[in-house]
């Protein structure tokens, strides 16, 4: 705040000069407050404004890409593919109809190999509809080889289940122990060694 008493006071010994540098500086003040209004009048007339239209543009897009994925977890297969191991055998509309053509298939098929064992899976029409099966929690790697037996002429299908590492001198209950735990328990129906 400006003392005005004291101001008149130091203005009688004040000489033009400084008279005419105190008008420059009051006028560069007054012109900094002017350009501080407009763009405080800017800021609040145009920028804010702008900023809210395009918040709730991407709201708006937010929201409806939300909706299409709750649509798209919700919908029905479309159809139910038969596989045997990796390969897709056949194509059927109805899962009934699957479900049989897999049990007869089943019946016939030389089951020597878990891999050989049919199964259904739905197929949906609208990508990432299902969540997709993903490696466990745990396992570091999954191979799929084979060995042969000569003894008995034919290929032994393996699969080989590689857990995260356990550091040396870990107790029994380490995380990588007792993740390939939960994996033996979740094949525990599988013939061992």
């Amino acid at each position: 705040m400006i003392d005005i008493n004291e101001l008149r006071q130091s203005l009688g010994a004040v000489t033009p000069e400084e008279v005419g540098e105190l008008l420059d500086r009051l006028e560069a003040a007054e012109t900094a407050w002017k350009v501080s209004d407009k763009s405080l009048y800017d800021l609040t007339e145009k920028v804010i404004p702008n900023l809210r239209d395009q918040l709730e543009t991407v709201e708006k897009e937010r929201d409806a890409l939300r909706a299409r994925i709750e649509a798209m977890e919700r919908q029905e297969p479309g159809a139910f593919a038969l596989y045997s191991g990796w390969a897709s055998k056949a194509v059927y509309l109805s899962e009934i109809e699957a479900c049989e053509q897999r049990d007869r298939r089943q019946l016939t098929a030389d089951l020597g190999g878990s891999l050989e064992a049919y199964r259904v899976v739905p197929l949906y029409r609208a990508p990432g509809a299902q969540p997709a099966p993903s490696v466990p929690e745990g396992i570091s790697r999954v191979s799929l080889d084979f060995y042969w037996d000569s003894a008995k002429q034919h290929h032994i299908p393996t699969v080989l289940v590689e857990f995260e590492p356990v550091p040396v001198g870990s107790p029994n209950d380490a995380k990588g122990w007792q993740d390939r735990d939960r994996f033996a328990a979740l094949t525990s129906g599988a013939k061992g060694e």
